[in-house]
């Protein structure tokens, strides 16, 4: 399929995870303001090839990928299958802002006309929605809305932390935190290389959060990461992968984050805690103020600290996560996800499965084993 811009030729492609360039891929990836972990061709080689896509643009004169997207196409239940199958996108439309194509003026042109082959592959897939997750980092809502997507706010906290000295940011209650931390003795570790205590450490801190979320709002969407997964997350983005774990003086794990980075900006991906002990201690803080110390020594520019709820009042289930994120003293930042509906009665009958909220919970955990 050849596209052209400004009297120049492109040719546009469907790729999976066997026919697309690694290589290729992950410099577009790196090269584009919108890059995220989650773009990576590692990051996909996590989930079943055969779901995994990319939509991508190539210079036809030097064959460099110079714009493009990635998804994968995912089912609910083992037994429906992909009967009621999703496209599912966790990064925005990628662009190689140093490619000459790529000014200001033609952005949103390019962005426009891969959305576009997006919607037209899941018609040709007959797939229920296009999903764009939490994680998608879409800064123009009107482009979405014009192709008719449902639009959500989804608000982060980031800090610049290549700019910025932690110590001056942090608000007054998170430094007291983090004084009180040390004062009950807890210790910061960071792993690269992880063991399988490590891994399993992660996954119990893990499900008592996940626990305690659901009793605090069982309609809440948190998903809940296998030991398995972390592994092969791990196993394949080696170099974007870091667990830190706060222990206490007893040297019990009490409360974990992991971050996922390229070369310039990292994310808070997964984090969790036992909830008593971290209340007592203030683990969380410490453990992520320490991050951020280890992020910046390694040349991070911005750590995105993860979805927050947009303009909670104190009464949200989530007003706590709020609160904690902000206190770093990052600089609150919205972006747009949303779905876009390709078959009307198919989106009924998922919604409809997904209205149970015990079975909801069953498709989050079969999404994200």
């Amino acid at each position: 399929m050849l596209y052209t811009l400004n009297d120049m030729k492109y040719s546009c492609e469907i790729l999976d995870q066997y026919t697309i360039d690694p290589v290729k891929w992950n410099e577009l990836v790196e090269n584009s303001e919108a890059g995220v972990p989650f773009a990576y061709y590692g990051y996909n080689a996590c989930f079943k090839p055969s779901n995994i896509f990319y939509i991508v643009v190539i210079d036809e004169k030097t064959n460099i990928y110079i714009a493009g997207i990635t998804g994968r196409i995912q089912g609910i239940l083992p037994i429906i299958g992909k009967r009621l199958a999703s496209i599912w996108i966790e990064s925005s439309v990628l662009l190689d802002c140093h490619h000459e194509t790529i000014r200001d003026e033609k952005i949103n042109e390019f962005k426009l006309y891969i959305y576009n082959c997006l919607i037209n592959y899941a018609k040709k897939l007959k797939v229920v929605q296009v999903f764009f997750n939490h994680w998608t980092r879409e800064n123009n809502c009107l482009i979405l809305k014009e192709l008719s997507f449902n639009v959500t706010e989804n608000a982060t906290f980031e800090l610049n932390i290549e700019k910025n000295d932690i110590d001056e940011i942090i608000k007054s209650r998170c430094r007291n935190s983090i004084k009180k931390a040390n004062s009950n003795g807890i210790k910061c570790s960071f792993f690269h290389n992880i063991s399988a205590e490590t891994f399993s450490n992660v996954e119990k801190l893990s499900k008592d959060t996940y626990k305690r979320t659901l009793l605090k709002n069982n309609k809440s969407s948190i998903q809940i990461k296998s030991k398995y997964f972390y592994e092969i997350l791990k196993k394949n983005i080696p170099d974007s992968f870091i667990i830190g774990i706060a222990y206490d003086i007893k040297k019990e794990p009490i409360s974990f984050a992991l971050v996922l980075s390229d070369r310039k900006r990292a994310i808070y991906y997964k984090g969790g805690s036992d909830y008593e002990k971290n209340r007592q201690t203030s683990a969380s803080n410490l453990l992520l103020y320490d991050f951020i110390k280890l992020l910046k020594s390694i040349g991070i520019k911005y750590f995105d600290l993860g979805g927050v709820p947009y303009k909670p009042t104190p009464n949200h289930p989530a007003y706590g996560v709020y609160k904690f994120k902000e206190s770093f003293g990052g600089e609150l930042k919205v972006y747009y996800s949303g779905y876009y509906v390709v078959n009307r009665f198919k989106y009924f009958l998922y919604k409809m499965v997904l209205s149970n909220h015990a079975l909801k919970r069953l498709v989050n955990m079969i999404i994200n084993k």
